[in-house]
């Protein structure tokens, strides 16, 4: 044996490395990439990226929850958590709190969210994170689908708002047209 250490060094580090490898809890991660919309729309219709670099300068730039960067904040705050903890486990007959079963479902909830923006490229990289697949891809679904009727809805809101607010704009110039003539 003296002849040949290397192999007891393998044997050793073999064993070290499946005991590790049967201690640590196995996590699986669902990942999807989401892109500002905006800038992809200029690029798409031929302007090169300088042009619509130029275009968010002068003003054209998105605001609200319309920017992206704007995106990863509702990921981590309570109440997109809370809504999580109540979104039923496909092919389970239980919520994603009750699946988790941990005293504090939100906190969990947030370090399943995992996400990470890229500024230069406008990207938004959300991942979901459990120790089964399946319920880490369909809960990274539920993320995706929440997170997108939330930026629907407050769209929507905006332009209700912005409607209403023609309408009053349009019924004060009647008025005015009529008391003119």
């Amino acid at each position: 044996m003296r002849k040949h250490p290397y192999i007891i060094a393998i044997l050793v580090a073999t064993l070290l490395s499946v005991i590790v490898w049967l201690c640590v809890p196995k996590e699986y991660s669902a990942i999807t990439k989401v892109s500002d919309e905006y800038k992809e729309v200029d690029l798409a219709i031929g302007m090169n990226s300088m042009t619509a670099s130029i275009k968010e300068a002068m003003g054209g730039a998105n605001t609200g929850l319309n920017d992206i960067e704007t995106y990863h904040k509702l990921l981590k705050t309570e109440d997109f958590a809370r809504h999580i903890a109540h979104v039923q486990v496909p092919g389970r007959h239980q919520t994603y709190g009750e699946y988790i079963a941990t005293e504090d479902t939100i906190e969990t909830n947030q370090d399943h969210i995992v996400y990470n923006y890229s500024e230069k490229q406008g990207t938004l990289i959300i991942s979901f994170t459990d120790h089964n697949p399946l319920v880490a891809s369909q809960m990274l679904d539920s993320v995706t689908v929440h997170l997108q009727d939330l930026v629907t809805d407050y769209r929507h809101k905006i332009a209700e708002a912005a409607l209403e607010n023609a309408k009053k704009e349009m019924t004060v110039a009647e008025q005015e047209y009529r008391v003119d003539t």
